[in-house]
């Protein structure tokens, strides 16, 4: 239907972009992970602006290669930065908020590079790689509990449907997780392989109407259930 990108430090340019947000309808949200911002367009991929860093913020509000970006219903920006291995909240005026997951965090600390999704109840979901785990923070960065240490191997990418239900890809173990929305796994799927419904390091997932659509990293396809 249409495309933008190429490598390079342009406004349509990427240098690995990492992840794409387009949860509110009207915009497109793009984590360019080298290029160290988060690229904003309209729904018809006309660029609009770019966030980057402030280094003349507090070292809390600052974020270097990010990996991540959510936007909640509220418009406010997640955004999980590889470097600091945290989350940075940019409020609707686009400007950093406060933070949180990052080492000194106690429970609830980021480990490796993650994802982060934002549900309609307010609550922060990031898949922490090395972890195994999901980690679930409140709107103002509290930690509530983590799941999936115990069923997971290496998870990357999530969402959750309107049921609250919560699918998560595991890289490692090559298949999908659906998880309840107290943490516990209701249904997994897939195998290693590149037949129809296995998969080979799947590392992302979006759930639209009635069907699951999968990016198949390492087969270079997306499978729709």
């Amino acid at each position: 239907v249409k495309f933008i990108g190429g490598f390079g430090w342009g406004s349509e340019q990427f240098q690995r972009p990492t992840d794409i947000c387009a949860a509110n309808g009207l915009d497109v949200f793009v984590s360019d992970y080298e290029n160290n911002r988060i690229e904003r367009y309209d729904r018809d991929l006309n660029w609009i602006t770019s966030y980057r860093n402030d280094e003349n913020l507090p070292d809390n509000l600052q974020y270097a290669f990010p990996n991540s970006v959510a936007i909640s219903i509220h418009g406010d920006l997640f955004i999980v930065t590889e470097e600091n291995k945290r989350i940075l909240k940019i409020n609707t005026m686009r400007e950093p908020e406060f933070s949180f997951g990052d080492f000194d965090w106690g429970q609830g600390s980021l480990s490796e590079r993650a994802q982060v999704f934002t549900s309609k109840k307010d609550k922060i979901y990031v898949t922490d790689q090395k972890a195994g785990s999901i980690f679930v923070y409140d709107y103002y960065g509290t930690f509530l509990f983590a799941f999936g240490n115990n069923v997971l191997g290496s998870p990357g990418g999530i969402c959750l449907d309107q049921n609250e239900l919560i699918y998560v890809t595991d890289l490692d173990k090559h298949k999908i997780v659906i998880f309840d929305a107290s943490g516990h796994a209701v249904v997994e799927y897939g195998s290693f392989g590149d037949k129809f419904g296995a998969f080979n390091s799947p590392s992302d997932v979006a759930v639209f109407q009635n069907k699951i659509y999968v990016t198949d990293m390492d087969n270079h396809r997306v499978q729709v259930f």
